[in-house]
């Protein structure tokens, strides 16, 4: 009874969904400016840019950045990321809503006019560890 109860258990624990290592390099970056991003598991909230899962923020060195961020669950996400040249924590934008300010997303998603929707961006974890590389633009 015991042996089957031990067995039981690890059988189940066994198909448990594990946290994932997420490492994300960043490359075209500027020499000044820290690149901030965030990382959204949803449509909702990647199209709002509100409650992401993870934010970061990193000052690029010889142009790339680095980031790992731990412990993401496993799951669909997108990321949106810019460079913040001037410091003033925002994406800075021309009269007409372009951005001046280098930018990207997962996937380097792009779209003609506009930022790009989640499943252009969306990427799968599903193991331990997971890579990434977005080009700034």
């Amino acid at each position: 009874m015991r042996t089957a109860l031990l067995s039981l258990i690890m059988l189940c624990s066994a198909g448990a969904a594990q946290a994932a290592d997420l490492t994300l390099t960043i490359t075209r970056a500027a020499a000044d400016g820290a690149v901030r991003g965030m990382v959204f598991g949803d449509a909702d909230s990647f199209d709002r840019r509100e409650s992401p899962v993870a934010k970061f923020s990193q000052v690029p060195d010889h142009g790339t950045v680095v980031v790992s961020l731990p412990n993401l669950p496993p799951g669909r996400y997108a990321i949106a990321l810019y460079q913040d040249r001037n410091g003033n924590d925002r994406l800075d934008k021309n009269m007409i809503g372009v951005p001046t300010e280098p930018y990207g997303f997962s996937n380097d998603a792009s779209a003609p006019l506009g930022p790009p929707d989640f499943d252009q961006a969306a990427f799968d974890i599903v193991g331990e560890r997971h890579a990434l590389t977005i080009t700034l633009r």
